[in-house]
């Protein structure tokens, strides 16, 4: 099994699991959120590089929105995905560092967005 063919699986589940592809069906938009950890911003040819060829990025970037003017609250990627999730600060969620990680913070943004009703699904880093 390819790794592809496993990803379309794991996002395919909970629309099958709920009566099919068709089931529901929203006006609300589709929210995807991509944290990577190990390349700045003007790699992405969305942004400007025209030597390094990154279609799927750029369609996305094309199609939805591209934020130009991010900053992190912190260099270290642990609190700064913590600060993501919860929407705080290092400061206020308690993640100075690679020290402990918290089991769960009192509102985590998938958490709210599966209240809200979207599928919620990660991949990767999930410390």
């Amino acid at each position: 099994m390819t790794r592809r063919r496993m990803l379309a699986g794991a996002v395919a589940a909970p629309f099958y699991l709920h009566g099919g592809w068709t089931a529901r069906r929203s006006s609300r938009p589709h929210l995807l959120l991509l944290m990577a950890d190990q390349f700045r911003a003007d790699c992405v040819g969305a942004d400007g590089n025209r030597v390094i060829r990154t279609p799927n990025l750029d369609r996305i970037a094309r199609e939805g929105a591209l934020f130009r003017c991010a900053y992190s609250s912190t260099p270290t990627c642990t609190p700064a995905r913590a600060a993501l999730l919860t929407g705080l600060s290092p400061w206020r969620h308690g993640m100075l560092g690679y020290g402990r990680i918290a089991q769960s913070y009192p509102m985590e943004k998938p958490r709210l967005l599966r209240e809200a009703g979207y599928y919620t699904l990660g991949i990767g880093k999930m410390h």
